[in-house]
């Protein structure tokens, strides 16, 4: 695992899109983007801070304290379907793993 991102493992498959709340997570105090193997702050946490290309394990859930937005992959090398994770927000469940993550709003 990289220093830049310490991401979680479950692999939580959900048939809609992501599941948003307005609740906030255990980030704790940092201005960060938070992530999660387990879906609303379960597993592994981590914090991205660069481009992942590869992230082991795949993050699940999130909650972006930052003022950066991010774009979530579903495949590594920043490929497959992207969720914007925008400052402000919270992930309680993504519809994939991400297994890649690069900072700035999804491509198209």
């Amino acid at each position: 695992m990289s220093a830049a991102v310490a991401a979680a493992v479950a692999a939580t498959v959900l048939p809609a899109g992501p599941a948003r709340a307005a609740g906030l997570l255990p980030c704790g105090p940092l201005p960060a983007a938070c992530v999660w193997s387990g879906p609303d702050a379960t597993g592994v946490p981590g914090i991205l801070v660069f481009p992942e290309a590869f992230l082991i394990p795949p993050v699940v859930s999130g909650e972006n304290r930052s003022d950066q937005p991010w774009c979530l992959f579903e495949e590594p090398f920043f490929t497959g379907s992207g969720i914007d994770f925008g400052p402000g927000e919270t992930i309680r469940a993504l519809p994939f793993p991400a297994r890649s993550a690069a900072p700035g709003e999804c491509p198209g």
